[in-house]
């Protein structure tokens, strides 16, 4: 009987983190670049074998849990705005800027200058090229980006916007809305991908599919609130004292 008790608890956990990703998704659909992001689940006692690495066999383990939230790297629609300073990626790879930890890798093309004439993230990172912050001169007229990356100001190249790419999707860590972590390992120079400017990815978020998830995550919530009063009412019928 607890152990039923158990099962539906959990099960109203997981319908609770998944109704939260979904709408994390959904209110991120219109954030230029954003990735979906996915989760998958297991039984508790899968996991708890997996943490221990061998298990005796006569405990008592029931439920799911959450076992990954992953980030889907599936390209996102391009959108043209015809803004110098737009850009967006055409292939899997990745721009790479300045965090305050470390480099950090988007798909966000949208960008600004900052005080010091630097191209910088909306969230205000310098974004990186080969040989580090690309700066552009005062009163440049005209800002042009060719596809292999390379800026130039006037027509004068000041710098070459780094593309990389990430050999394993899933080791990608969200760092924000739009910006990730990755470990070097992971990390090598994207060849087969290039610039385009006057153009912004838009977000990978299927609305469609993401509110059916919605739905389908209430129904879940729904059915193991059920559960748990039957469970309720079944516990005290067996509890009762005799009259």
């Amino acid at each position: 009987m607890l152990t039923g008790f158990y099962s539906a608890a959990t099960a109203l956990n997981r319908a609770q983190e998944h109704h939260e990703l979904v709408a994390f998704n959904l209110a991120h659909a219109a954030v230029p670049g954003y990735r979906q992001r996915l989760e998958a689940s297991a039984t508790f006692e899968s996991q708890f074998d997996q943490a221990l690495a061998a298990s005796t066999g006569n405990q008592e383990r029931y439920g799911a849990r959450r076992s990954g939230v992953f980030v889907d790297t599936t390209p996102g629609p391009i959108e043209f705005t015809g803004a110098p300073l737009d850009l967006a990626i055409r292939g899997s790879g990745f721009f790479v800027v300045e965090g305050p930890e470390g480099p950090l890798y988007t798909r966000s093309g949208s960008l600004a200058l900052n005080a010091a004439r630097e191209l910088v993230t909306s969230s205000g990172y310098p974004l990186l090229g080969a040989g580090g912050r690309i700066t552009l001169p005062e009163n440049t007229a005209a800002i042009t980006v060719l596809h292999d990356g390379t800026v130039l100001a006037d027509g004068q190249a000041v710098g070459q916007i780094r593309l990389v790419e990430i050999r394993d999707p899933r080791a990608l860590e969200p760092v924000g809305a739009t910006l990730f972590r990755a470990p070097p390992g992971v990390v090598g120079d994207a060849n087969d991908s290039s610039v385009i400017q006057g153009y912004r990815e838009n977000s990978n978020v299927d609305m469609v599919g993401e509110l059916i998830q919605l739905i389908t995550g209430l129904r879940h919530f729904e059915a193991a609130q059920r559960a748990l009063h039957v469970l309720s009412d079944s516990l005290q019928l067996q509890t009762r004292p005799n009259a």
